[in-house]
C-alpha cells in the first residue's frame, strides 16, 4: 500500500475521513493513535477518532466510525 492510495477528505465542519485501503482495523487504530499522540506532543490540542471497516456500505461504516468517535469524546456517556 503506497501513500498515493490513501485518501483524506473533509467530511463536515471539523470532521475528516481518512481511508486506508488494504489496512486492517488494528493497524488503522495504531496509525490513528500514533497521529493523535504526535499531534498532542506538538500542540495543546487533542482530537477524537473512530475506526470502522467498510464492508460494502460506506454510509454504515461512517455511522459506526462516528459512533466510536463520539464514545471516545464522551467516555462516560453510553449510547442508548
Amino acid at each position: 500500500m503506497g501513500k498515493k492510495d490513501n485518501i483524506t477528505v473533509r467530511f463536515g465542519g471539523d470532521e475528516f475521513v481518512v481511508m486506508l485501503p488494504e489496512c486492517d482495523e488494528d493497524l488503522d487504530l495504531e496509525i490513528s493513535d500514533h497521529v493523535r499522540k504526535n499531534f498532542m506532543d506538538k500542540t495543546w490540542l487533542d482530537f477524537s477518532f473512530g475506526v470502522a471497516k467498510i464492508e460494502g456500505d460506506v454510509k454504515e461504516a461512517l455511522r459506526i466510525a462516528d459512533e466510536k468517535m463520539y464514545r471516545m469524546k464522551h467516555p462516560k456517556r453510553r449510547s442508548g
